[in-house]
């Protein structure tokens, strides 16, 4: 058995409710004065709801939940998992992207050797410059 103890002065059972299944626990505590504590919580563990009860007083709410297997919890809840969106995989991606492209230009030899007789390297993309074009009238210029 697993008892959870929520301190609550000045509740008001009649507007709180606490709802569980096997492995969630949401807990909805209502105050004077119109304050709520709403917590919900992914359990540990799996609990048998059909064996757990809760105990609401003016001053405390007490839930007694019965372990499905008689194992020892290591905690009471399950840490959250961090689930990345959309944009912050593609930002990621987009960084991992940047570092290649960086770590490529740093390993690119700054200047190749060459012999006589030895074609240029082709030219890269970015290092092409398409502006630079022959018009039909300085082709007869070279004949």
């Amino acid at each position: 058995m697993v008892v959870l103890t929520v301190y609550a002065k000045t509740s008001n059972p009649e507007h709180s409710h606490v709802d569980a299944n096997q492995t969630m626990l949401t807990i909805h505590i209502v105050f004077e004065k119109d304050k709520v504590f709403h917590k919900a919580l992914n359990l540990w563990g799996v609990v048998d709801t059909s064996k757990s009860f809760v105990n609401m007083g003016p001053t405390k709410v007490e839930i007694n939940l019965q372990k499905l297997d008689p194992v020892n919890w290591a905690k009471f809840e399950l840490p959250p998992q961090k689930v990345e969106g959309k944009d912050e995989t593609r930002e990621k991606e987009q960084k991992e992207e940047i570092q290649k492209e960086e770590k490529a230009k740093e390993n690119k030899p700054l200047a190749q050797e060459m012999f006589l007789g030895d074609e240029p390297p082709p030219l890269e993309d970015d290092e092409s410059d398409d502006s630079l074009r022959l018009s039909d009238t300085d082709d007869e210029d070279f004949d």
